[in-house]
């Protein structure tokens, strides 16, 4: 069935689509810090300092994984305990 009939469908309560590209790894770093800095001046500073340079992924095992686009769920701070 496809996603126009189900959700013309008097018995369809609730539909979920996924999107499975992981759009945060999509995301340009640049563009998001300018719009960032138009569209919420008091944040710049902070997403700037946290964002503007390749964050560093460290797995269990000590390996670790440049991150130059893209952004991390949530804070980037919170990985340093």
């Amino acid at each position: 069935m496809t996603a126009q009939k189900l959700w013309s469908d008097p018995k369809t309560e609730i539909m979920v689509f996924v999107d499975a590209r992981n759009a945060f790894n999509e995301l340009s770093r640049a563009r998001s810090l300018m719009n960032v800095r138009s569209d919420c001046p008091d944040m710049a500073v902070l997403l700037w300092n946290l964002y503007i340079d390749s964050s560093e992924l460290i797995f269990e095992d000590g390996r670790m994984l440049g991150s130059k686009e893209g952004c991390t769920q949530g804070c980037p701070l919170g990985m340093i305990s």
